[in-house]
Protein backbone atom coordinates (compact mmCIF):
# COMPACT_ATOMS: atom_id res chain seq x y z
CA UNK A 1 0.00 0.00 0.00
CA UNK A 2 1.39 3.14 -1.06
CA UNK A 3 1.55 6.40 1.21
CA UNK A 4 -0.57 9.62 0.15
CA UNK A 5 1.29 12.72 0.81
CA UNK A 6 -1.76 16.08 0.93
CA UNK A 7 0.11 19.30 0.29
CA UNK A 8 -1.92 22.04 2.74
CA UNK A 9 -1.50 25.99 1.28
CA UNK A 10 -0.24 28.26 3.83
CA UNK A 11 -3.82 29.77 3.46
CA UNK A 12 -5.44 26.58 4.17
CA UNK A 13 -2.57 26.45 7.71
CA UNK A 14 -3.92 30.29 8.16
CA UNK A 15 -7.67 29.29 8.15
CA UNK A 16 -7.57 26.23 10.40
CA UNK A 17 -5.60 28.55 12.32
CA UNK A 18 -8.24 31.02 12.72
CA UNK A 19 -10.81 28.12 13.16
CA UNK A 20 -8.83 27.09 15.88
CA UNK A 21 -8.25 30.57 17.67
CA UNK A 22 -12.05 31.05 17.63
CA UNK A 23 -12.56 27.73 19.17
CA UNK A 24 -10.27 28.45 22.27
CA UNK A 25 -11.46 32.15 23.07
CA UNK A 26 -15.20 31.50 22.38
CA UNK A 27 -14.96 28.99 25.58
CA UNK A 28 -12.99 31.84 27.66
CA UNK A 29 -15.25 33.98 29.98
CA UNK A 30 -12.32 36.28 30.63
CA UNK A 31 -11.36 37.15 27.02
CA UNK A 32 -15.25 37.88 25.87
CA UNK A 33 -14.55 40.68 29.10
CA UNK A 34 -11.79 42.29 27.50
CA UNK A 35 -12.02 45.57 25.14
CA UNK A 36 -12.11 45.38 21.86
CA UNK A 37 -8.58 46.18 21.00
CA UNK A 38 -7.26 43.25 23.61
CA UNK A 39 -9.19 40.77 22.15
CA UNK A 40 -7.86 41.68 18.51
CA UNK A 41 -4.19 41.21 19.78
CA UNK A 42 -4.83 38.35 21.70
CA UNK A 43 -6.51 36.89 18.80
CA UNK A 44 -4.17 37.67 16.27
CA UNK A 45 -1.38 36.69 18.43
CA UNK A 46 -3.18 32.81 18.77
CA UNK A 47 -3.62 33.07 14.92
CA UNK A 48 0.10 33.52 13.92
CA UNK A 49 1.49 31.04 16.80
CA UNK A 50 -0.79 28.48 15.74
CA UNK A 51 -0.21 28.94 12.04
CA UNK A 52 3.87 29.07 12.73
CA UNK A 53 3.42 26.01 14.11
CA UNK A 54 1.42 24.06 11.89
CA UNK A 55 4.05 25.26 8.98
CA UNK A 56 6.75 24.25 10.60
CA UNK A 57 5.16 20.59 11.01
CA UNK A 58 4.44 20.67 6.96
CA UNK A 59 7.93 22.40 6.72
CA UNK A 60 6.70 25.31 5.26
CA UNK A 61 8.34 28.77 6.27
CA UNK A 62 7.15 32.21 6.37
CA UNK A 63 9.68 35.21 5.70
CA UNK A 64 10.08 37.25 8.98
CA UNK A 65 11.28 40.30 6.40
CA UNK A 66 8.68 43.34 6.03
CA UNK A 67 8.99 45.76 3.50
CA UNK A 68 9.08 48.51 5.79
CA UNK A 69 9.66 48.28 9.50
CA UNK A 70 5.75 48.95 10.39
CA UNK A 71 4.85 45.36 11.62
CA UNK A 72 7.91 45.82 14.18
CA UNK A 73 7.02 49.25 15.15
CA UNK A 74 9.52 51.32 12.82
CA UNK A 75 8.40 54.57 12.51
CA UNK A 76 11.31 55.95 10.49
CA UNK A 77 14.70 57.60 10.94
CA UNK A 78 14.51 60.38 13.57
CA UNK A 79 18.00 62.23 14.64
CA UNK A 80 15.99 64.57 17.49
CA UNK A 81 18.00 67.51 16.07
CA UNK A 82 15.10 69.88 14.98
Amino acid sequence: MSQVNILVSAEQIKNNARAQARDVLSRSDVFKQMSFDSQKSIYQSLVDDYAQKEMRNHGISESMATDSGKQMGYKGYDPGLS
